[in-house]
């Protein structure tokens, strides 16, 4: 059956193929859970295809594929990073963002009763990689690793972007700018990078 660039059903057809590519993701908690939002991206494909919405229906629709999307890409580029962190092909202290950590202090002189001189001895504190770390943090840990190359970076971030405006209480006006164009770019974007992130894995 031959399946065109441009239709949303390519990724009904090709859907064996597409979940192969998830092969990569070891811990099988993960790789299940990510089968799960594949299969419910693939309903709501089937959904918005069969009933022929429109109108704000047909973008909720839309704006939860993105969001499926947006899970699986997230989740895919949490277990790359962990996996080279725990392979050891990449220091926590190279891709790591850090912030200053004060220690020892002690006051000089009293400048006013919200001022003061102080001394102490500072040193660097790397952020550890938790499940609780961030989709842009991980963006940027992935480029700052050679994981993610910087076009995948920036379709990564693209796809965070896309994804954190959906949310309702950041939205400035009415949104119902999600077009079938729109979302076939974010699904292929999204079937990129895994596969990227599956060769980087691979690799190892």
């Amino acid at each position: 059956m031959p399946v065109r660039k441009s239709d949303i059903k390519k990724y009904v057809v090709l859907q064996t193929e597409i979940a192969e590519s998830f092969d990569f993701v070891e811990d099988q908690v993960l790789r299940n859970n990510i089968a799960i939002v594949f299969q419910y991206m693939l309903f709501l494909i089937l959904l918005s295809e069969k009933h022929k919405f429109s109108g704000p229906f047909l973008y909720s629709i839309y704006k939860n594929i993105i969001l499926c999307s947006a899970t699986i890409t997230e989740s895919c580029l949490y277990y790359s990073i962990k996996y080279f962190l725990n392979k050891k092909k990449v220091k926590a202290e190279d891709v790591m963002s850090w912030s200053w950590k004060y220690s020892n202090k002690a006051d000089l002189h009293e400048i006013s009763s919200s001022e003061k001189v102080c001394a102490g001895k500072r040193s660097k504190k790397f952020n550890r990689f938790t499940d609780r770390i961030t989709f842009i943090e991980m963006n940027r840990i992935a480029l700052r690793a050679r994981i993610l190359t910087r076009k995948l970076f920036e379709k990564s971030e693209s796809m965070r972007k896309k994804r954190n405006k959906i949310h309702l209480a950041a939205l400035k006006k009415v949104d119902d700018s999600y077009s079938k164009k729109r979302l076939i770019k974010t699904l292929d974007d999204t079937i990129e990078i895994i596969n990227h992130l599956g060769r980087k894995v691979d690799a190892i």
